[in-house]
């Protein structure tokens, strides 16, 4: 459910600040220790030392708790607020594709925007496996996000995706609660607000 927090996940970057995890690999699931991490946007710069920019708003505490809710060792350690080599720092920068995650966001917001345009005139099944099946694909992409700093990649395509994400959700609640009603009159452009039940 952290993917209704949106962009009040992170905050700005004090560039070059960094949060690293050892995360001890002879103790752990290896497989489900790497997902956690990668999941949270960190990468692997050394053996067992985990690395991210400093930018999320939840406390060290709170994402150890999570990591290990994950499968990461508990005796990982957390340090925030790290100030690292340049070549660690470079290190991490190339592990990132962010084209592929720009496109990953504008897909599945085309997707999703499609979808929409589309629920009304399909029958209540149709409606309830569309909304099932492509909401949980666009709800893994935001909550495994790396949440990239600004200064990386612009979050715009991503905050679009939240706000259609957060449009589709509440249609798919309404037709799993019985409320579908098709109708096959052509429906508007759809228009990109904030709801303030994702707030």
């Amino acid at each position: 459910e952290g993917w209704r927090l949106g962009e009040s996940r992170v905050r700005a970057w004090a560039e070059a600040t960094w949060i690293c995890a050892h995360a001890p690999s002879s103790t752990i699931d290896q497989t489900k220790s790497e997902w956690a991490l990668t999941s949270f946007g960190f990468r692997m710069v050394a053996v067992d030392l985990w690395i991210r920019p400093d930018n999320l708003t939840m406390t060290p505490q709170d994402l150890k708790h999570q990591l290990i809710a994950l499968g990461v060792s508990s005796h990982a350690v957390i340090i925030a607020n790290a100030r690292l080599e340049d070549d660690v720092e470079q290190k991490w920068l190339a592990s990132i594709d962010t084209a592929k995650l720009e496109r990953r966001y504008v897909d599945m917001n085309e997707r999703l925007v499609n979808s929409l345009n589309r629920l009304t005139a399909m029958s209540l099944d149709q409606a309830k496996k569309e909304s099932f099946e492509l909401g949980g694909e666009a709800i893994q992409i935001l909550a495994k996000d790396p949440l990239l700093p600004e200064s990386v990649l612009r979050p715009d395509s991503r905050h679009q995706l939240w706000q259609t994400m957060c449009r589709f959700d509440e249609a798919g609640r309404k037709i799993w609660a019985g409320q579908h009603q098709p109708d096959t009159t052509p429906t508007s452009q759809l228009k990109f607000e904030t709801l303030e039940a994702c707030l």
